[in-house]
């Protein structure tokens, strides 16, 4: 069994998709001028391909994987291409997210890990961070900053679609799409391929690329009913089937106080439309309205025309359901102020029974503290059907580069080779002994905090997650569960053990195929995945601001539900209008 926690993150290494790369020490000689792209070819002739087991082994860096342990496994590294590790080393800046999840061994920081030592070993880059944030507004403030001061990094993550606009308005991004054609693997551009015209969308401007998608998990966020059956038994309750039995249980649950004086219903925070912990959305999604995370989202008229989500009639009736779930105690009362990731300890104390999140409702440590019995459950139907949102996996946000980025070339292939080694089935890349796990005396597998792929610069792992194809994740899950499940007990190595050994983690898998059947017949997603409409760039903030403060007190009783019909017309009469005729005429071009 695991004897370490597991938290969000652990699912995909567990299931083998989120491997990666790290190692111990740079084996380079000291960095020597940077040259231009094309000119960093070493001065003696070499193979077609360098091994780079060998290349490691020579540097004394630790392979990946445990080899060399009983229980251990080897990771199958793929050959480094021709003409790396560079003979100069190069550096290259980094824009990207952190927060108390990115932690490190002793000694090691962003910029020097084992991953970026790898890196520096097999491929004689190097990278530097530039900036960093936590919370969405931190990272406009700081990429309105550095555009403003022209200080872009190298490769800026995630760049917010009206900023990245404005980059391109004021020519300041490289445009990646031509040098993505050239250099990009066969595998990589399938991958995109398979994502059709969305794929591109965020990353285009006139016709240009100027940044790559970044990709994430088909039905990685997408939520399913989660409840306390052993709360459910000592109650005489049947599971939740409608969404009157949801706030009837959660009703019951907060009444009989069963974790405590503070017990509640339902977990719920201030991202009331769409969260990644504690979510709503399959109730908006029920009346057939699209939630998204910040705002609510577009949909198909009976005309073939979007209209905007938010401001529909069906809005103010889930505004009234929520409205007396709130006065009946079935969320915590201060939830309209406090954010998804102050949610777990909730769970953790055995606060409250019932949940709309992914895999992760499965938490450990409130299995572990309080001996709850998680049950998942489909969503309840609503009127309009059973349906939950699911993201694009292709409006996931994008990477960018200022346009004299010498590298693109570099590190596009340098992805390339990071493909075959986190996106092929069998290479048995789950991190380093030490680092990312250990395994104990009595040969048992154990997750430990580092985690490799947070310190990663994409468009595979970082900290917000990403992967070249949307659907390896359920092709990586398929293939372990079948092939590792005909290993007899005894012939599974500490990893293997551990996936079929953990109740919890096979509670979360069986979670996740769940999920991956529903997601393709009733999932919803936003039809608007363009980049900011002219208006938008002007008056959309304070829009959805107006939208929250409006909604959420409606919610909580401090205004009426007329408040609503208020903040419609005033959303129609200062630009609301004006987006919806913009957001079509992009609707026109392509549908």
């Amino acid at each position: 069994m695991l004897t370490h926690k597991l938290r969000r993150r652990d699912f995909l290494r567990l299931t083998g998709v989120a491997g990666g790369a790290a190692l111990l020490a740079a084996c380079l000689p000291p960095a020597g001028p940077a040259e231009p792209a094309g000119s960093s070819a070493p001065a003696v002739a070499l193979p077609a391909t360098r091994n780079a087991e060998e290349l490691l082994k020579a540097a004394g860096v630790p392979l990946p994987g445990s080899p060399n342990h009983p229980k251990g496994w080897r990771t199958l590294l793929p050959d480094v291409p021709e003409g790396y590790p560079l003979a100069q080393r190069i550096t290259i800046t980094t824009a990207r997210p952190t927060d108390s999840e990115v932690v490190f061994p002793p000694g090691d920081d962003l910029d020097n890990n084992v991953w970026t030592r790898m890196i520096a070993t097999l491929f004689g880059i190097q990278f530097v961070n530039k900036m960093t944030w936590v919370e969405g507004d931190e990272q406009a403030q700081k990429y309105n900053l550095a555009m403003a001061s022209n200080d872009l990094a190298d490769i800026m993550q995630d760049v917010p679609a009206n900023i990245f606009a404005q980059m391109v308005e004021a020519d300041m991004l490289l445009e990646l799409g031509p040098i993505w054609d050239q250099y990009a693997s066969p595998k990589w551009k399938d991958a995109v391929a398979r994502g059709g015209a969305s794929a591109w969308r965020g990353c285009t401007i006139n016709g240009k690329r100027y940044a790559i998608p970044h990709a994430q998990s088909a039905g990685h966020d997408d939520a399913i009913l989660w409840v306390r059956k052993d709360w459910l038994d000592r109650l005489g309750l049947n599971p939740p089937e409608t969404w009157q039995d949801v706030h009837d249980v959660a009703v019951a649950f907060a009444q009989a106080k069963l974790g405590g004086p503070d017990t509640y219903g339902l977990l719920a925070n201030k991202d009331f439309r769409k969260s990644w912990y504690g979510s709503l959305d399959p109730l908006w999604t029920g009346y057939g309205i699209v939630p998204n995370w910040t705002s609510f989202g577009w949909s198909e008229d009976a005309n073939g025309n979007l209209r905007y989500d938010g401001v529909r009639p069906e809005v103010k009736e889930v505004l009234a359901i929520l409205r007396q779930w709130y006065a009946d105690g079935v969320f915590r009362k201060d939830f309209y102020a406090i954010g998804p990731d102050e949610l777990t300890p909730d769970l953790a104390s055995g606060r409250c029974g019932l949940q709309f999140n992914p895999v992760w409702g499965a938490n450990r440590d409130s299995i572990q503290n309080t001996g709850a019995e998680w049950l998942f459950l489909d969503v309840p139907a609503g009127p309009k059907g059973r349906f939950k949102h699911t993201d694009d996996p292709w409006n996931n946000g994008r990477f960018c580069c200022p346009k004299n980025f010498q590298y693109a070339k570099e590190w596009i292939e340098m992805t390339n080779w990071r493909i075959e080694l986190e996106e092929a089935v069998g290479t048995r890349m789950h991190g380093w002994e030490g680092i990312d796990y250990a395994i104990n005396e009595q040969g048992e597998y154990e997750d430990l905090d580092p985690y490799y792929s947070f310190w990663t610069v994409g468009p595979i792992g970082t900290r917000t997650g990403g992967v070249i194809d949307p659907h390896f994740e359920a092709e990586e899950l398929n293939h372990n569960l079948e092939a590792w499940g005909r290993l007899a007990p005894a012939e599974r190595d500490a990893f293997q053990a551990a996936m079929f050994g953990d109740p919890v983690l096979e509670l979360r898998n069986r979670a996740k195929a769940f999920i991956l059947q529903k997601n393709s017949t009733q999932g919803v997603s936003d039809k608007f995945t363009g980049l900011p409409t002219p208006t938008m760039l002007s008056v959309w903030s304070d829009l959805i601001d107006q939208e929250s403060e409006v909604c959420l007190s409606i919610i909580t009783g401090q205004k009426s539900m007329e408040a609503f019909d208020a903040y419609v017309a005033n959303w129609k009469a200062n630009g609301g209008e004006q987006i919806t005729a913009e957001v079509n005429e992009w609707w026109q071009k392509v549908k």
